[in-house]
């Protein structure tokens, strides 16, 4: 599934109950805590080094389906905001070299690109307390300074899943149909989010 086809279809299971403001807090909050989670993943305690078990495996299934929870936020940020990832996502959209690397080069590479999710987020977290709280409306720049951090939110999410033998479009289509276990009719609903299911 591309871009184009998977904003819109992100964007339905977002609560239509929430305002603007709300639905750019749950955005920023919930990028935030999925970049976590596939920190997680990639830098398991105690010791919080890379672990070579991300490029197979249920680690390496878990990591993708995280990644797919931060394209899903990143798609309803987007959305709501008025950025369309596919843009966006064009502004670079080159693929890492990782043909011939070896296990243990993927993960490092893997690393730091996890860890780029997490500079990325500070941008968006920083724009949507001060847009929220602060009642700040987004200069150009600003705008811009979003588009740039959303762009390379996706591109590191598209590097990870080509590294881990899989593509952006399949992470998408794996979160489109993990939403449609969730929510049945496409759309959210409280209930259905209390009782997940996927």
């Amino acid at each position: 599934m591309d871009l184009k086809t998977y904003q819109p279809s992100a964007a339905r299971t977002m609560n239509e109950e929430l305002s603007k403001e709300q639905r750019i807090s749950n955005c920023a909050l919930g990028l935030a805590d999925e970049i976590l989670e596939v920190q997680e993943v990639v830098f398991p305690a105690p010791d919080y080094t890379a672990t070579l078990l991300i490029c197979k495996g249920a680690d390496r299934d878990r990591l993708l389906d995280e990644i797919g929870d931060v394209t899903w936020y990143s798609a309803v940020f987007a959305d709501t905001v008025g950025i369309t990832l596919d843009d966006v996502y064009k502004m670079n959209s080159s693929l890492p070299k990782t043909k011939g690397c070896s296990v243990k080069d993927k993960t490092i590479l893997i690393g730091i690109w996890v860890m780029r999710l997490g500079q990325q987020i500070r941008i968006i977290t920083n724009h949507s307390k001060k847009r929220v709280f602060h009642k700040h409306e987004w200069s150009a720049d600003q705008m811009n300074e979003l588009r740039m951090a959303l762009a390379s939110i996706t591109r590191m999410v598209r590097y990870v899943a080509v590294t881990l033998g899989s593509s952006l479009e399949e992470v998408c289509q794996q979160n489109i149909d993990k939403l449609a276990k969730r929510y049945p009719d496409a759309k959210f609903k409280t209930e259905h989010s209390v009782n997940r299911v996927g």
